[in-house]
């Protein structure tokens, strides 16, 4: 616990006491308050002494009063600290606690300080440009649409490229975009495309069938390398060229969730001119034909408005997205000429659970906005042998999770504890309620004797990893934990390796889709660490799913893959988070696409 966090604990007992105040304490008082011993509260009142948060006079003699002045409150301290980390250039880091910190006084006073105290011009664009400036946490690994695989790729290649069909989230139907009309057969294994005329990429290139033909092919292949989502679009069969500007696509059998397959970022139309030469593009500066053209791809991505768009030109004209970990500058990184949006958690707003877009009241110096949810859950590696792979083991698991002290004691102000991944759509508190005591007799039973099991995960879920060790070994489970980069849990076969792995996931669009992109893509950590039999089994009715025309009974195949989920304890779904955008006052025109993207073409600034 940070010392800032004992502080807060003394400031909410003490909730009365005013600053400068002299008030008379016993220590064996002050411990009980913070669960710690008499030797540990006398070395934390130390150290905010030193830090001239308080005055302590310690009283002479066991049982005589001492006296506790606090100097500075709570919101004011908070603010200092989160000053002081991005003055170190620990920008990340003072984002991440003052979210921690669930105070919309502290936020507003910091992003006034923050936003103020930019000295820099942006130099990549014109004074007289209107520029925003996007923070994310999330590092880029590639700009490929066929092989991107984190929400910061699939964020960036929404507004470089442009798929054949969008989803619209509001009406939950599929609509024109590059293709401006398509014919499906009745059969669900003919699609037809029609494509607008006179669409080019950001080179100069006119867009053509055969670039979509080379797209779908791309996708479509199994060697040299592979797509991640190569399962999602290996049932097409054949593509005929008609004109340029027209396709048809057969299929290997019906598949009506095809054309939401196509409106995915993957799924994105690229130059064949361009890409032909490259395996898997990772090297390629991606050019598609998007409302935004990338011109700048070191240190931070540099979005340029792509003033010949087929559809209305973006209101701004530069769009500076940055990786906060990576500022070196101090706090006038940004730049005077720019405008502010980061992407955030739900902790900082308090309990939501809204499923639509709302804007809703907020302090001056900043504005907030809903933009989807995520939630977090533990794979349970089932591929290999020792504990996982014995079903009583993973029920012991399930019965032994408290979730709802899991959110209280890390402090997830607003989150909601979940048993399923669909918990808006198929509410369920499962079999497996909080039971210790069955726990630890099945452990019995099965002789466990405290083998280690390994837990995988990546830097922004280490805090989440720590309380499970903890929590579990309440039980008798003893836990590892590894903490890794995504990058390297992606990019490597290390998590084979792992007993358990530790995961996030946005759950923001067509939920169909996602659906099946989290139980069949190669990049899904779910797929890599299920048993060949059980993979199967979820593959096999997935398949059946997209050969269904009618939604209500796909439904019911996402039901029955849910209850294979729960009985077999494959999946240990922890909590529920939902996403926000907060962002410069002067910001105007926030608005979300169907994955929970900024519609960046949209923004415009008020001054």
């Amino acid at each position: 616990m940070l010392l800032f966090e004992y502080y807060q604990i003394l400031r909410k007992h003490f909730s009365t006491v005013a600053i400068d105040q002299q008030i008379p304490v016993l220590l064996d008082q002050l411990s009980d308050v913070l669960y710690s011993s008499d030797r540990n509260t006398r070395n934390l009142l130390k150290k905010m002494e030193e830090y001239q948060w308080i005055s302590w006079v310690s009283g002479q003699g066991r049982g005589n009063s001492s006296k506790l002045t606090f100097h500075i409150s709570e919101e004011e301290l908070a603010v200092q600290i989160a000053v002081q980390l991005a003055e170190e250039r620990k920008v990340e880091e003072a984002f991440r606690f003052i979210d921690k910190c669930a105070n919309n006084r502290v936020n507003e006073q910091f992003l006034h300080w923050f936003m103020h105290s930019r000295g820099s011009e942006n130099k990549d664009a014109k004074p007289e440009t209107d520029s925003l400036v996007v923070l994310f946490d999330e590092t880029v690994l590639t700009l490929d649409p066929a092989f991107m695989s984190l929400s910061s790729e699939r964020h960036l290649l929404q507004h470089i490229f442009d798929p054949l069909v969008l989803f619209d989230e509001q009406t939950k139907s599929i609509v024109p975009h590059l293709a401006h009309a398509w014919e499906a057969d009745e059969a669900g294994t003919s699609y037809t495309f029609f494509l607008r005329r006179g669409i080019y990429f950001h080179h100069g290139k006119e867009l053509t069938a055969h670039d979509v033909r080379f797209t779908l092919n791309r996708l479509k292949q199994n060697q040299p390398l592979r797509s991640p989502y190569y399962a999602m679009y290996a049932c097409i069969k054949e593509m005929n060229i008609l004109s340029d500007l027209s396709l048809q696509v057969l299929l290997t059998e019906p598949n009506f969730l095809f054309l939401p397959f196509l409106s995915r970022v993957q799924a994105s139309i690229v130059p064949e001119d361009r890409y032909r030469k490259e395996i898997s593009g990772t090297n390629t500066f991606p050019i598609g034909t998007g409302p935004f053209q990338l011109v700048r791809q070191k240190e931070s991505f540099l979005l340029k408005a792509n003033q010949s768009y087929f559809k209305e030109r973006a209101l701004v004209d530069h769009v500076e997205i940055r990786h906060m970990a990576n500022q070196q500058e101090g706090p006038d990184w940004l730049g005077t000429g720019s405008h502010f949006v980061q992407y955030t958690d739900t902790s900082l707003y308090g309990k939501k659970t809204e499923n639509t877009i709302q804007k809703e009241k907020a302090p001056s110096i900043w504005k907030r906005a809903f933009a989807g949810t995520s939630y977090t859950f533990l794979t349970l590696n089932t591929s290999i042998g020792g504990s996982l792979a014995d079903k009583q083991f993973r029920q012991a698991l399930f019965l032994g999770m408290d979730r709802s002290r899991m959110l209280e004691e890390t402090r997830k102000h607003g989150c909601l504890p979940i048993t399923n991944c669909f918990a808006n759509h198929y509410p369920s508190d499962g079999p497996f309620s909080y039971d210790p005591a069955a726990a630890k007799s099945i452990l019995s039973q099965l002789g466990y004797q405290g083998e280690p099991l390994h837990l995988f995960t990546y830097a922004p879920l280490e805090e989440d990893a720590l309380w499970l060790k903890k929590h579990f070994a309440e039980i008798g489970i003893h836990i590892d934990v590894t903490v890794m980069l995504l990058q390297e849990l992606l990019q490597s076969n290390k998590i084979l390796g792992a007993d358990m792995l530790l995961s996030q996931k946005a759950l923001i669009d067509n939920w169909e889709v996602s659906f099946i992109e989290s139980y069949i893509a190669d990049n899904s950590f779910i797929s890599q660490l299920a048993n060949n039999l059980f993979a199967q089994s979820i593959h096999s009715k997935i398949a059946k799913l997209w050969q269904e025309e009618n939604q209500l009974t796909r439904q019911k195949y996402v039901e029955k893959i849910n209850e294979q989920l729960i009985e077999t304890c494959s999946l240990l779904f922890l909590y529920q988070e939902n996403l926000h955008v907060r962002y410069d006052a002067s910001v105007d025109g926030i608005s979300f696409d169907s994955t929970g993207c900024i519609q960046y073409k949209n923004v415009w600034f008020r001054s």
